[in-house]
């Protein structure tokens, strides 16, 4: 079974080298890997050329992820795509692990996104991020995957006309509610992992945070019927929502063993989910009125 690993990429210069050497270290050797870049120097072209025969498509001005993955996904035959970002380092036996699934007739796949390091702030805001992406022995399927760590059929990805670029950063979550509509699972498996690296700063992080929120409203207008009563009701609750969600993911996060680190960023994580509701909100506002 042939893979394509498929990688977007915009002034990724700090983390590309990490990822395309855990990708030349897998232990699992029939693949390909094409990196979309819109950086707009050579710079990244230049080292992954340099430090592997991966095919680059250079494209010259800034171009959406979901666009650049959509690219990807075009220029290869291969039977399976499988999606990291160019700040993820994958375990070795990632594309083992994803063949064996495939083989078993799997039509998507995920797995675990693990932080990278143990800097206080990077856990947090990993825990904040990718909270429904950790280990967990008991978990066998999700609803939604991340971009940072997914497969699918390539014929699959294609009958659902990919990525939806239109709900930006969400467009992975867009894919995921089109699989369930169409009675596919994805399935999660603890040892198809990747680690994520972390370089950001709080500022930055609550920006992102709003963007995201924001751009999911979008997409709960468009894919969970979320009518104006509902949108109400949200503004009414929006005060008590960032808690509402805290408790939800520590009692998640204790089963996975993250409960007390969960605990100690208090402060962080309600900061974050607020600025996750008011991009949110931003989004809601405009069926309210």
């Amino acid at each position: 079974m042939r893979f394509c690993v498929i990688i977007p990429s915009y002034k990724s210069e700090n983390t590309i080298l990490h990822c395309i050497e855990s990708l030349k270290a897998q232990t699992f050797k029939d693949f390909e890997v094409i990196c979309v870049d819109s950086t707009p120097n050579q710079n990244v072209k230049k080292i992954i050329e340099s430090n592997s025969n991966f095919k680059v498509i250079h494209l010259n001005q800034k171009t959406l992820s979901e666009v650049a993955r959509n690219i990807a996904a075009k220029e290869t035959n291969a039977e399976i795509l499988v999606f990291i970002d160019s700040d993820c380092i994958a375990d070795k036996s990632w594309l083992m692990v994803a063949n064996d699934e495939f083989n078993k007739g799997c039509d998507a796949l995920s797995g675990p996104v693990k932080c990278f390091g143990n800097k206080f702030f990077d856990i947090t805001l990993h825990l904040a991020k990718f909270w429904l992406w950790l280990p967990e022995s008991s978990k066998s399927f999700v609803e939604t995957a991340p971009t940072a760590n997914f497969a699918i059929k390539r014929n699959l990805f294609m009958e659902l006309e990919g990525f939806n670029p239109s709900y930006l950063s969400s467009a992975d979550t867009g894919l995921c509610y089109a699989l369930k509509e169409n009675n596919k699972k994805i399935i999660f498996n603890n040892n198809f992992s990747v680690y994520h690296i972390h370089n950001s700063t709080f500022k930055n992080s609550l920006k992102e945070r709003y963007i995201r929120g924001y751009e999911f409203g979008i997409l709960r207008l468009d894919k969970l019927n979320f009518t104006r009563l509902k949108s109400f009701l949200f503004f009414v609750s929006l005060p008590f929502l960032p808690f509402l969600k805290y408790i939800i993911k520590f009692l998640k996060l204790r089963k996975s063993g993250f409960g007390l680190i969960y605990m100690k960023g208090f402060f962080f994580h309600i900061f974050l989910e607020y600025a996750w509701i008011l991009g949110e909100a931003k989004a809601f506002w405009k069926i309210l009125f």
